[in-house]
């Protein structure tokens, strides 16, 4: 092979694994939940990042984002020591995500959230809650729930959900989108999921 061609061959494949670099392969799902006369209101902020972002989790690996707006009634907390617990169905609000991933089946697959007792870990310790989460195949561990006040400074007692304050959701895990979802139900308990930090 000439010279010509050996770097033509270079410039293409160090273009095709540039391209691949760039696809989205983790989403994580911040959730904000607030009472309201009816249950509850509430969003959840899918955060995509490309495949770099398991390896240092910096925002420089972050690609786009959809907002999904959701209301929710009470429902029995049946999640692990959950003392609330609320159906929820939600809509896309916004994105600025191409739609293959805003169409993705993940994305509008919650069910159902709950919230434990206060535990000693956490963002906040003593102030936080173990936040649980169903994507259609049962409870999961979502992460860490704590009222949003103490997210923006504001002094609160600690206290797990209790209706009465809007709470902040912050994952301890992500979601893998490579290869990408299927309309099937998923889960990210497996291997696969990148572990942030386990409650």
């Amino acid at each position: 092979m000439g010279t010509g061609l050996k770097l033509l061959a270079i410039g293409i494949a160090l273009g095709l694994s540039g391209c691949k670099s760039m696809e989205p392969a983790w989403a994580l799902d911040i959730q904000f939940v607030a009472p309201d006369e009816s249950g509850v209101r509430g969003s959840t902020t899918w955060q995509i990042y490309r495949r770099a972002w398991q390896r240092n989790l910096r925002e420089r690996s972050y690609l786009c984002s959809v907002l999904v707006t959701f209301e929710g009634a009470p429902s029995a907390p049946d999640c692990p020591d959950c003392v609330a617990a609320m159906d929820v169905v939600g809509s896309v609000a916004d994105s600025d995500c191409p739609d293959s991933i805003t169409s993705n089946p993940l994305i509008l697959s919650l069910e159902r959230i709950g919230f434990g007792p206060i535990a000693e870990g956490g963002p906040f310790p003593g102030g936080s809650s173990a936040g649980f989460a169903d994507y259609g195949l049962g409870w999961e561990v979502h992460g860490w729930a704590y009222p949003d006040a103490l997210a923006v400074g504001e002094p609160v007692a600690p206290t797990p959900w209790n209706g009465s304050e809007p709470f902040a959701m912050a994952p301890s895990f992500a979601w893998p989108l490579d290869p990408v979802a299927s309309a099937a139900p998923m889960s990210r308990s497996g291997p696969a999921s990148a572990d942030l930090f386990a409650p």
